[in-house]
């Protein structure tokens, strides 16, 4: 039988393991703003040693996407081609944003003059902006196409090899430029 100091420290372990599993997700996650992860602390309850769950459903995340893509538009179907990235950025975040922009800018001027295609760098920082942490489920400052339809995000991919890729510009735009194709063509 547990006494209340046994009680105790199981709930002061359950803390810590808490507090350990936050600032792993931190490490882990680098783009996920400091004030979720506190609020995932202030939602362990010691008087019933359970942590809140922090999770969202894909139905939510799919739902959440296609709102927040909703924009006037006369053509129902469009790419748009997303360089999420945080206030401060290295040499790197920057070369990856220009040759992103030039790979989308260079590669499909028809679709871009069309209203088919749309470019959008996005700092994950700004309040209004960091929905889109869950939206596309990012995990890093990213590189992500997504296809809208109707106003809603039908279906997207985070472009996983652009970072290997930014020592070879030739092959960063190819790369981008063949992820996008696809998304462009089902349009």
């Amino acid at each position: 039988m547990l006494n209340s100091q046994h009680v105790t420290v199981v709930k002061f372990t359950l803390l810590i393991l808490a507090i350990a599993v936050v600032a792993y997700m931190a490490v882990k996650t680098p783009i996920r703003p400091v004030r979720e992860m506190n609020s995932a602390i202030a939602a362990f309850d010691l008087s019933g040693a359970t942590l809140a769950s922090q999770s969202t459903s894909s139905a939510q995340v799919a739902h959440q996407a296609s709102n927040q893509d909703a924009s006037p538009t006369s053509d129902p179907v469009r790419v748009i081609v997303y360089y999420f990235h945080i206030t401060a950025r290295c040499d790197r975040c920057i070369r990856l944003e220009e040759w992103a922009k030039e790979a989308v800018l260079d590669g499909f001027p028809d679709a871009l003059k069309a209203g088919r295609l749309e470019w959008r760098a996005v700092d994950v920082e700004k309040p209004e902006n960091d929905h889109f942490i869950d939206d596309y489920q990012l995990t890093d400052k990213s590189l992500v196409v997504a296809q809208i339809r109707g106003g809603k995000s039908t279906r997207y991919k985070v472009l996983e090899d652009t970072w290997s890729l930014l020592d070879e510009k030739d092959g960063f735009l190819v790369y981008v430029r063949n992820e996008v194709r696809p998304y462009l063509a089902k349009g």
